[in-house]
């Protein structure tokens, strides 16, 4: 996770703190937290679960429903579809 803010902010700092800037590093951070809360409570549901072998698809399900298909066209344009 830090390795990723520093490079984050390593990025910006030639783009005078436009892109990603530091609302990206916030939001780096905070999806982290998310995924890893997401984690963590999979492994208290269930305990005899293997860490490194965590169901990412059933955990992610809902997430990927709320987003659901994103094209490039739609994020520049959102009013278009």
């Amino acid at each position: 996770m830090a390795t990723g803010i520093i490079a984050l902010a390593a990025l910006s700092l030639p783009l005078a703190f436009l892109i990603p800037g530091p609302m990206g590093v916030l939001i780096w951070m905070q999806t982290g937290f998310k995924l890893r809360l997401m984690k963590y409570d999979y492994l208290e549901e269930n305990p005899d679960a293997k860490r490194s072998a965590i169901p990412w698809d059933e955990l992610l399900y809902d997430e990927r429903e709320r987003v659901g298909t994103r094209t490039l066209r739609g994020m520049i344009f959102p009013w278009k579809e």
